[in-house]
Parts: C-alpha cells; sequence; structure tokens
C-alpha cells in the first residue's frame, strides 16, 4: 500500500485519484501534479513503462485540473491548455 504520507508529498493536497488502475495522480495546492504506482503502459505520460513507482513522480506543474483513465492522464494547465 502506497501514501502520500509516506512518499514524501507535501501535506497541501488538493485533490487524489486512483483511476481504475494501480496508480494514483495527486494534485497539491501549488499545482504540482504527482504520480505513483503501476505505469506498465507509460500513465504517467513520460514514455516509461515500469512496473511500479514507489516514490511519487512530478508529472507536471502549473495543473488545475486533472482526470485519470484506466490508461490515460488528462490534465488542464492554469493557461487552459490540455495535456495528456
Amino acid at each position: 500500500f502506497l501514501t502520500p504520507a509516506a512518499n514524501g508529498i507535501a501535506a497541501a493536497v488538493n485533490r487524489a485519484n486512483g483511476g481504475t488502475g494501480y496508480l494514483t495522480f495527486i494534485l497539491r495546492t501549488d499545482g504540482v501534479l504527482s504520480a505513483l504506482g503501476e505505469t506498465n503502459w507509460g500513465q504517467f505520460g513520460d514514455g516509461a513503462q515500469t512496473s511500479t513507482r514507489r516514490t511519487a513522480y512530478q508529472v507536471a506543474t502549473g495543473v488545475r485540473s486533472f482526470s485519470v483513465g484506466g490508461y490515460h492522464t488528462l490534465f488542464i494547465k492554469g493557461d487552459n491548455t490540455l495535456w495528456g
């Protein structure tokens, strides 16, 4: 079981979502989007297809909102651009 506190993520969490797989995305109040868990199909968006990341990985900054699917994640940045 992986928890944000155990992985050094700041306590100022705005929203967390586990999607439909074995990964969790966390949006902090300062706009930093982080992720941890399985990324067998590249769900983190960095091109890596490793089995499991047990420590939080910073995906993006300046994020306003996000949505997690089974094999993808979409997020909207502060400038209203959509990323995925």
